[in-house]
């Protein structure tokens, strides 16, 4: 997963095959000139898999990421925190208030007004979503194991999110809560201040065959895009049409089969949206209307 520096330098976390572990979460940012280790090579004390980055208010480097080991300190699949102070990596440590045995198959983090949101999707039956707050050094729990109650299914493909300046959270998932039975993309809002979810717009169909591979961002006056692959699996996108409360038609990018698509907004309003094709990357720059 990337990130970026207050000072605005790139950050990268993945998987090291090259660690003393295979596997292990490694940590580099770009100087400029070339990738730098961020600490040690293999934070984790064993390999992990997915994960994501932050930084917090006072400028200290997060990784959230699924521990895979099965020898300890941690259970497998259990979610391990670690953090940077500047000189040395401090990991395996756990979110207060959740359960050990909780599977913690993809995160997605977000620093927004001064915290850090962490989302879960929990790959335990029935599989669910946590969401987390990271304020002045504690934890709150906003999200417990939810889901929609009309669901029997939640699609482990993707899951994306993003945050407004309100502090409400916009997470973008697959389940089948529209009919019982067909999975579909769908994005719902946590409001800060109710401390309720509910659906923005309708379901949204997807690429078939549960290749589901998406993005959700805020424009800098707040307008919601969903980025996502078509039932074509060309690279689309949609915005949220307040005065009409649902998903505008979307704008096919080009009739590709794409994948690994990404989705960011500029503080000047500016898009960038990406995604891999046949080993290349294809990048568009558009400015919100």
């Amino acid at each position: 997963m990337t990130g970026a520096a207050p000072e605005g330098l790139p950050y990268i976390s993945y998987l090291d095959y090259t660690a003393s572990i295979s596997q292990m979460n490694t940590v580099k940012f770009f100087d400029g000139t070339s990738w730098k280790l961020v600490g040690n090579k293999g934070v984790t004390t064993n390999k992990a898999s997915f994960n994501t980055l932050s930084f917090d208010a006072n400028h200290r480097l997060m990784l959230f990421s699924s521990f895979d080991g099965t020898s300890g300190p941690l259970l497998r699949r259990e979610l391990c925190i670690s953090t940077f102070d500047g000189a040395s990596w401090t990991t395996n440590q756990t979110m207060p208030g959740r359960s050990s045995d909780q599977v913690a198959y993809l995160e997605v983090s977000k620093f927004k007004n001064g915290s850090v949101y962490l989302g879960i999707l929990n790959a335990i039956s029935p599989n669910s979503l946590s969401l987390y707050k990271f304020t002045n050094g504690t934890w709150t729990i906003l999200l417990d194991k939810w889901k929609d109650a009309a669901s029997t299914a939640m699609n482990l493909r993707d899951l994306d999110m993003d945050v407004d300046a309100k502090g409400n959270v916009y997470l973008a998932f697959v389940d089948n809560s529209s009919d019982g039975s067909t999975l579909k993309q769908r994005v719902v809002v946590y409001s800060a201040d109710k401390g309720t979810v509910s659906s923005l717009g309708n379901p949204i169909v997807g690429a078939s065959g549960n290749l589901f591979n998406f993005d959700v961002g805020l424009s800098p006056i707040g307008t919601p895009y969903f980025f996502y692959r078509n039932q074509s699996r060309y690279p689309v996108i949609s915005y949220f049409d307040e005065e009409a409360q649902e998903w505008s038609e979307p704008h096919v990018f080009a009739p590709v089969e794409a994948d690994n698509l990404s989705l960011d907004f500029t503080s000047d309003g500016y898009a960038f949206a990406s995604y891999i094709v046949n080993r290349k990357l294809v990048v568009f720059k558009f400015a919100e209307p």
